[in-house]
């Protein structure tokens, strides 16, 4: 089998299994947001928010890993 096949015949279940995983992980944060507003407590992003003024160093070392992961995706071929 040439590599040609084996990257195309792969390419459309990964696709759909990181596209599944993005939105289960944002429908569970929607969740506990939902969770958070019913029991009245502060929100994931007021606590996210005084995480990231606590800990700049690794706000920062977030943001690069971030990065680095948006430019492989952008940056790379499908070939």
């Amino acid at each position: 089998m040439n590599d040609t096949a084996f990257l195309t015949s792969t390419f459309r279940p990964g696709m759909a299994g990181f596209v599944l995983a993005i939105f289960l992980a944002l429908w569970l944060l929607a969740c506990m947001e939902l969770i958070c507003e019913v029991m009245d407590w502060p929100s994931i992003g007021y606590r996210v928010q005084g995480w990231s003024r606590d800990n700049p160093p690794y706000v920062a070392t977030l943001l690069v890993v971030l990065g680095a992961l948006l430019a492989h995706f952008l940056w790379n071929p499908i070939t």
